[in-house]
């Protein structure tokens, strides 16, 4: 990779050039011996990432977690285990990125220093929870759990993946049907009955009126659409429209169950953790909040922190806050009373995984058959439509 430099010396004079990423120590020790320091360094790999880079999915997740685990616990160094992950990837720009972290590494960083630079890449909780891991020195084992973790999420995805498959394969299929009917046969149909004096149904006339607007307009639609996609992607990065989304996310009929049922998961998971680490109650709850990426949650974690900081219970703060259900609550009191928290996390975060996985394949099992029976009735309108003509045609000729 070419990196560009600017470099300049106490008399004010600058010099720029170009040199290989891996040779940038080699020229900085030579411009310094003839007096110039390097002060900006620019390269386009950033760019190059946007625009050829494809975020590595749960599953290739799931396996890095995985590797780097089993990797450490073999008392492989850090910076050689991303040496072996980097020769075991093929995606070049994956690569580079591996390349990066183990460079940040070797430089004194730590891993989560290193990693947080590319969180574009990687999930926000693997990062910070990798943080956890460095912070409690459990990293080998909090990796393992990640790696757990993600491969439930991976399960999660392919179940609903498999439940779609169906429907998407018989609302394609309906659409070239429906297609092919309107624009090849549909028209014959309506030359016979024009010839027999027979009125065109009226269902007919609405369909063909949308497939003309669409035909004749098509290019300001995709416009429209870009549009409107743009700013999607601008509202969805302004902070006032995250807090409404994260608030939507809670409050939503049934999924906001589930949905709150992962972010317990998440809290008991790295509570846990934390808590078996020694890590006091306060420095726990203040870095499980990072791990969080929910605004509203956020919020009311820092305000417990604050209500335990003025004496209250762990329990009282979050019941005050409405930070999990009466169960959660009521089983932190009794890890409070009982001196046992970290047991109590644990089985928290067993009960809590069974009861996603439980929720979420209530939901996948819904979803097939739901959304072929709505598939059906809009498919069931046009096919109508379409074949209402020939009725009339008979009307016509008798």
């Amino acid at each position: 990779m070419i990196v560009k430099y600017s470099a300049c010396n106490l008399y004010g004079k600058h010099i720029r050039g170009r040199c290989k990423y891996d040779n940038l120590d080699e020229l900085k020790n030579k411009l310094e011996k003839e007096g110039y320091y390097i002060y900006k360094t620019s390269n386009n790999k950033k760019f190059l990432h946007r625009l050829f880079f494809i975020k590595p999915g749960t599953h290739s997740i799931m396996l890095f977690c995985s590797k780097l685990s089993i990797m450490i616990s073999s008392g492989i160094s850090i910076s050689n285990c991303f040496n072996n992950l980097e020769m075991q990837t093929k995606n070049i720009f994956f690569k580079s990125i591996l390349n990066d972290i183990k460079r940040g590494v070797l430089e004194g960083n730590s891993l989560y220093d290193s990693m947080s630079r590319f969180k574009e890449v990687f999930p926000n909780y693997m990062i910070e929870m990798i943080r956890v891991g460095e912070e409690s020195g459990k990293l080998e084992e909090i990796l393992k759990e990640l790696s757990k973790y993600y491969e439930q999420i991976y399960k999660m995805h392919s179940n609903v993946k498999s439940a779609m498959i169906y429907p998407v394969i018989t609302f394609v299929t309906a659409v070239f049907v429906i297609i092919f009917l309107v624009t090849s046969v549909l028209p014959q149909f309506l030359d016979v009955l024009t010839m027999n004096n027979g009125k065109i149904p009226f269902s007919t006339q609405i369909m063909i009126n949308i497939f003309s607007f669409f035909k004749n307009y098509y290019i300001e639609i995709v416009l429209v659409q870009i549009s409107i996609l743009f700013a999607v992607y601008r509202g969805f990065k302004n902070i006032k429209v995250k807090h409404i989304l994260d608030s939507i996310k809670i409050h939503i009929p049934y999924l906001s169950k589930i949905y709150n049922n992962i972010l317990m998961l998440k809290i008991a998971f790295s509570m846990s953790i934390l808590s078996i680490s020694g890590i006091n109650i306060l420095k726990s709850l203040e870095i499980t909040s990072k791990t969080i990426r929910n605004r509203i949650v956020n919020e009311k974690i820092n305000n417990s922190i604050e209500k335990i900081k003025s004496g209250e219970s762990i329990n009282s703060a979050f019941e005050k806050e409405k930070i999990g259900n009466e169960l959660f609550i009521s089983m932190i009191k009794t890890g409070e009373e009982t001196g046992k928290l970290d047991l109590i996390f644990k089985k928290l975060k067993i009960m809590l995984e069974e009861d996603v996985n439980r929720s979420l394949k209530i939901m996948v099992s819904f979803i097939e058959p739901f959304t072929i029976i709505l598939l059906s009735f809009f498919i069931g309108i046009f096919v109508i439509a379409a074949i209402m003509p020939v009725f009339n045609i008979m009307d016509s000729i008798s």
